[in-house]
């Protein structure tokens, strides 16, 4: 029945068919002798209910082990992810900082410059997606504290003030009543502002 995929419910129906059909046999076989023909019928209930169990034990054991095995797959696809973030990373970050100097302190041409912002721009896209999947590879246990959201998402934005410059974007900060002090995971809180501060800015036109 698990090789070929089919669900418990499916077999299940068909002991009360056996038994259902196995009854008038066992009668017609021992006529008007009711009670070994009662005897014989509750044999064939309890070797159908031990069969029952056998199935079912040997699927759900089955579903266990696939259920195991694909937990172990996709610990070792994420250490490997993870392993491949770190290494990417640092080498995103010496050419980020290498372009950082030539853009600031040489003497770039304007049509090469437009050239650097974008290489630095696509750098950037790749250090984000580089921190989704350390984040996702290796979850973390929350850490609930109480923080300042405005402060945090000033940080932000500070932070990233270049690259908003480059993709002519221009932001404006407007909090509303009651923004302020908020109890959560800090770190998982700065992921979620920072990626809507990345969506926004590739959605948003040069000179939004």
């Amino acid at each position: 029945h698990e090789r070929i995929g089919l669900e418990p419910q499916w077999y299940l129906g068909t002991y009360g068919l056996y038994l259902e059909l196995l009854t008038p046999r066992i009668r017609e076989q021992f006529g008007d002798d009711d009670a070994r023909a009662m005897h014989a019928s509750e044999a064939l209930s309890k070797l159908l209910i031990l069969d029952m169990q056998l199935v079912l034990d040997a699927y759900y054991e089955k579903r266990h082990k696939k259920a195991v095995q694909k937990s172990e797959q996709l610990a070792a696809v994420g250490e490997l992810a993870a392993s491949i973030a770190h290494e990417v990373r640092n080498p995103l970050a010496g050419m980020k900082g290498a372009l950082e100097v030539l853009r600031t302190e040489l003497a770039v041409k304007p049509q090469n410059l437009e050239i650097v912002d974008e290489l630095l721009a696509q750098i950037a896209r790749l250090e984000h997606l580089v921190r989704d999947l350390l984040t996702y590879a290796r979850p973390r246990a929350l850490s609930r504290q109480c923080f300042d959201v405005q402060e945090m998402i000033d940080r932000l934005l500070r932070q990233h003030k270049d690259e908003a410059d480059r993709a002519g974007v221009t932001v404006h900060r407007i909090y509303g009543p009651g923004t302020g002090q908020l109890v959560a995971d800090p770190l998982q809180m700065e992921q979620v502002f920072l990626n809507l501060i990345y969506n926004a800015m590739q959605a948003t036109e040069e000179g939004g």
